[in-house]
């Protein structure tokens, strides 16, 4: 079954895109619905998945080259059937009303205007990219874990000087810290409990979550807060698991890249 086109091209204002979004947005269905399985940025409908033949879902599930050579598509219209989350750069002087937000999918802005998020088809990149207020549209791309690169020069303590923020207590006290990571965040390591075995942590939100409801003004991911963690940590011992494992995060690892910097940057020794 071919694939359904529609009659929205890219527009004169394409340089506002991303190259490689450009690329996906001229490609057929079929190879973007291989793309989709290794791009968290992009997804397929389900009504598109069922015109795939028996080779293209070969193809992606198993990665088999197809034997016939396959030529670079010319196309100029774009698909509806499929999604990509995108970053939006916008001029701060310049805003759209709610109701064109709503048109292009967008769900979240800083309040200068300046960056914003959308999930929105292939085919509205273009409708985009023609607002003055638009920038540049960039393809969204996953965390990733860092590779730690080892060092042999040696570490010190850094003076008070440098620990010490302007308009707070000595040492750090009453300061709130917000961490970006990946991996996970053990919010029962002995560097986040106060004196009654508490957690330290306000809230934890999981972006990739399910289990709790988002946050306000969010409609994503999970948020675990304090009294959460705090309810999983009382009642651990009785079932006989670890606390973290009563409130899942969708990203675990041992010794996490997150609790690690969660560690360094907010840790009980550092209060």
């Amino acid at each position: 079954m071919a694939s359904k086109w529609t009659e929205r091209k890219l527009g004169k204002e394409f340089r506002k895109i991303q190259p490689k979004l450009r690329m996906i947005a001229k490609a057929y269905d079929n190879v973007n619905a291989i793309r989709s399985d290794f791009a968290s940025a992009m997804r397929i409908s389900p009504a598109q998945l069922k015109t795939l033949t028996p080779d293209d879902t070969r193809q992606r599930l198993c990665g088999v080259v197809p034997t016939k050579k396959l030529k670079a598509p010319k196309l100029k219209e774009t698909s509806d059937s499929i999604e990509v989350n995108v970053f939006l750069t916008r001029y701060n002087a310049i805003s759209e009303s709610a109701a064109t937000n709503t048109r292009l999918g967008i769900t979240d802005q800083t309040d200068d205007g300046g960056m914003a998020t959308a999930t929105v088809p292939l085919s509205q990149l273009g409708p985009i990219a023609e607002y003055q207020s638009v920038a540049h549209i960039e393809m969204g791309e996953a965390l990733k874990a860092p590779e730690p690169v080892m060092s042999e020069g040696t570490t010190r303590t850094p003076p008070y000087s440098e620990r010490n923020i302007p308009g707070r207590d000595a040492g750090g006290r009453n300061v709130l810290i917000g961490i970006i990571d990946v991996q996970g965040f053990d919010f029962t390591h002995p560097d986040f409990l106060d004196a009654n075995g508490q957690t330290r942590w306000i809230s934890i939100w999981d972006q990739g979550g399910g289990p709790r409801e988002a946050p306000i003004d969010f409609d994503y991911g999970s948020e675990i807060t304090k009294a959460n963690m705090d309810a999983a940590i009382a009642s651990a011992r009785a079932a006989g698991v670890p606390a973290w494992a009563l409130e899942p995060q969708s990203q675990t690892a041992v010794g996490s890249h997150g609790t690690h910097v969660a560690s360094i940057a907010g840790g009980i020794t550092m209060v």
